[in-house]
């Protein structure tokens, strides 16, 4: 296999897990402190700036800030202290994230488009 067959290859990996957890997170809605309370919302209603509270089995539904956490390891943890990518799941415990970044606005949406731009 060359190399442009891998890279080709890895993108392509990269984008279908990438819209795999996308769907997920969708479909689910999503714990955020809005007029004092905590509600439900769907994913799609985010803005940057909420605050979300999340927990295990939970898909980080866009890219964050931790700013409590209790316990909390995500599958991408030990490439990052305090940010959080959207997508990536929680494996154990519970926390609160600040969200910076949505849809083609974060990290990933964002690396998908020079994936997509180098294609």
């Amino acid at each position: 296999m060359t190399m442009g067959h891998y890279l080709q290859l890895s993108a392509w990996r990269t984008e279908h897990q990438h819209h795999r957890a996308v769907e997920k997170c969708e479909n689910a809605p999503t714990s955020v402190l809005r007029d004092n309370r905590i509600q439900q919302i769907p994913v799609m209603e985010l803005v940057v700036g909420d605050l979300c509270f999340i927990e295990s089995g939970n898909f980080l539904p866009a890219d964050s800030l931790i700013v409590q956490a209790n316990d909390l390891t995500v599958d991408e943890s030990s490439i990052t202290d305090v940010a959080l990518f959207s997508g990536t799941e929680v494996k154990e415990g519970n926390g609160q994230m600040v969200v910076v970044g949505v849809g083609p606005n974060s990290t990933v949406g964002y690396v998908l488009s020079l994936l997509r731009a180098s294609a």
